[in-house]
């Protein structure tokens, strides 16, 4: 069968009404009630230690010179601190006080920080922020510096008064234990302001799922996230459905235990337990997903029963389900208007951050730039007239997902985040049936703007291993398989690639193509004057007025 693809650099939001031929996807996320799981009464509890900081002589107190405050230091902004009447207290003298920590041990734990827990009371003040450092030893006017450009981004609104009250903070991006040598905490950010601490407490992944029913969830491995079931050994999540006519069920499986888990995939034609195993895997290295595929063409068109089981040694060990979908492959996608339109059966949204359009051929440039891309512009529309509604990515991204100005989708500086109320271009394909892949390139277009809502699958930039801005060769690598196990189905993907961005040495060959040394030195040298006149120190390392 001949298949119909669509690539855009830019995307109207064409899609639009229900319509009866609703291609089938049938996620298994988006039916999971918590009665569908059993043998919750078998998991045995596990006892996880807590990394917690106290000061009311419960934990026992870093031996050495720094147990009269607990392993807490003032850093900046901060006057008196000591801990009293167990608590840790001390005055700030600035509008960016900051106390630190150093953690011992811990640090080759591959866990994520689901949580930091902050139960404080502050006499002024408007907002409480926690950092990160990974370095030897920390260093405070740095990242003082560094929140003039990026604001902490781990934080949240407090209430100032004599209350003692309990904050719980959610890291927007990824904040692994191995990065957290040194914990930094603002508690306020008003000068002259008091300030009582009863506890910090950092909350992992693994101690947060451990205490919760299995159900539904956004997880991520190795900075690849996905839609995700998770459950805990040996309990089994049974799910009804109706098979359609050319169907696979579509997953993937991980876990972030250290020891071996089992997942097992069992289809029942008709209801009640048992039936046949068609899937069986054991997974014993942690944090990576394995993409799997089942065949479920013996059962079409009939209602069976789907078990997804997980087994192993230690009771209670946490298994992810990614995404698990029932797809219908050769489904046709709904249809736009004007009535009898084809739909294309695939939509690649490409986003190539900081491309000029006045060095593209395809606009009128002398030079044969991107021949690709050339002749795309030929055989398809090419716009003349695109207006970008921000000179960033953070805040033009949500308007190309949403079709709204940033005076209404609200993401106009570094910590903001798209609001759930918005509907972007991936949930309305994902509505419609697609299978749905994010790839990003930077923070700014992935979970940190909250531009992850609609897509089954999400490649953070911190799943490249490699530094730099060169980003387009390692996600299009990923992209090829992904389009061809799931070419008989629609998708849509956004594709974010860097690679004009700075630094604009390209790849080789074409950084020869048409470089020159003395303008290439020339340009380092203007940024080095320029950086003279910037005063922020995180703008001046990027050469940012």
């Amino acid at each position: 069968m001949k298949r119909r693809f669509l690539t855009l650099l830019l995307l109207a939001g064409w899609l639009s009404g229900c319509g009866e031929e609703r291609p089938v996807a049938f996620r298994f996320v988006d039916h999971f009630k918590p009665e569908m799981v059993e043998g919750s009464e078998e998991v045995g509890r596990r006892e996880i230690p807590r990394t917690e900081w106290r000061f009311d002589g419960k934990l026992d107190a870093p031996k050495g010179e720094l147990a009269a405050t607990y392993g807490w230091q003032a850093g900046h902004g901060v006057a008196g601190l000591a801990v009293r009447a167990g608590r840790l207290v001390g005055r700030s003298t600035l509008d960016f006080p900051v106390i630190h920590v150093e953690r011992t041990s811990g640090l080759d734990d591959p866990d994520l920080v689901h949580a930091v827990e902050v139960r404080l009371k502050v006499s002024a003040g408007a907002n409480l922020a926690v950092s990160n450092q990974s370095s030897e030893k920390p260093d405070i006017d740095r990242a003082v510096g560094r929140a003039q450009g990026i604001s902490w981004q781990t934080s949240t609104p407090i209430i100032a008064g004599e209350e003692f009250r309990t904050y719980t903070i959610r890291p927007p991006v990824p904040m692994k234990s191995s990065d957290i040598r040194h914990l930094l905490l603002r508690p306020t950010d008003a000068a002259g302001a008091r300030f009582e601490i009863e506890s910090v407490r950092l909350i992992f992944r693994k101690e947060h799922l451990a205490g919760i029913p299995a159900g539904v969830g956004w997880h991520g491995l190795r900075d690849i996230y996905r839609e995700t079931l998770v459950a805990r050994a040996p309990e089994r999540i049974r799910m009804e459905l109706r098979v359609p006519d050319r169907p696979w069920l579509d997953f993937a499986v991980g876990t972030i235990e250290d020891g071996p888990v089992t997942f097992r995939v069992g289809v029942k034609a008709g209801g009640g337990s048992g039936g046949e195993i068609l899937f069986e895997r054991t997974v014993t290295t942690p944090d990576r997903w394995d993409m799997a595929r089942v065949d479920l063409s013996e059962f079409t068109r009939r209602e069976v029963t789907v078990s997804l089981s997980l087994a192993a040694e230690q009771s209670g060990a946490i298994g992810f389900w990614g995404a698990p979908v029932v797809r219908d492959d050769g489904a046709e996608p709904q249809r736009t208007e004007p009535a009898g339109n084809k739909t294309p059966q695939g939509v690649i949204l490409i986003m190539a951050d900081t491309l000029r359009g006045d060095h593209l051929d395809a606009y009128g440039y002398h030079r044969p730039t991107a021949p690709v891309l050339n002749s795309l512009a030929k055989e398809g529309a090419l716009f003349r007239d695109c207006l970008a509604q921000a000179t960033w990515t953070k805040v033009s991204t949500p308007s190309l997902l949403t079709s709204l100005y940033p005076s209404t989708h609200g993401v106009a500086k570094m910590s903001d985040r798209l609001p759930g109320s918005a509907t972007t271009l991936a949930e309305v394909f994902r509505e419609a049936g697609y299978a749905t892949l994010s790839v990003s390139s930077v923070p700014f277009s992935g979970q940190m703007t909250n531009l992850h809502q609609g897509f089954e699958e999400l490649h953070e930039r911190g799943s490249i291993p490699e530094e730099g801005s060169k980003t387009a060769r390692e996600y299009v690598d990923r992209l090829l398989p992904w389009l061809e196990t799931h070419r008989e189905v629609p998708f849509f993907v956004f594709l974010h690639v860097f690679d004009p961005h700075d630094p604009f040495e390209p790849r080789k060959p074409f950084n020869t193509l048409w470089a020159s040394v003395e303008r290439g030195e020339e340009h380092k040298k203007q940024t080095e004057e320029l950086k003279k006149f910037i005063k922020r120190p995180f703008m001046k390392r990027r050469a940012l007025p």
